[in-house]
């Protein structure tokens, strides 16, 4: 990942988008973010939150998780918004033969 230390501490909120048993994941990661990092977080489905019209802002982390098999709507839910609004959005995908 390319986000400076700096950087995590200008957030001041997660988006998390994921589809499938990715979301489930999410939302574990949303109860530990919000415990540990003490910021908001949102949980998304990605086949949900592509079409919508999503308010993001650079202060705003959006991490994406796929699985073998969801990466297309995942992915395609987080490149649109997070290019136009120059946010930051690393993406973790896991893949088990």
């Amino acid at each position: 990942m390319d986000i400076s230390a700096k950087e995590f501490e200008s957030f001041r909120g997660v988006k998390i988008v994921a589809c499938g048993t990715s979301w489930h994941s999410a939302l574990a990661g949303k109860f530990l973010i919000e415990k540990l990092a003490r910021i908001p977080v949102e949980v998304d489905y990605g086949s949900e939150f592509r079409y919508r019209d999503p308010i993001v802002t650079p202060d705003l982390l959006t991490v994406v998780i796929s699985q073998s098999g969801e990466t297309a709507d995942t992915i395609a839910a987080s490149a649109r918004p997070y290019r136009k609004a120059r946010a930051r959005s690393p993406s973790v995908t896991w893949w088990a033969p």
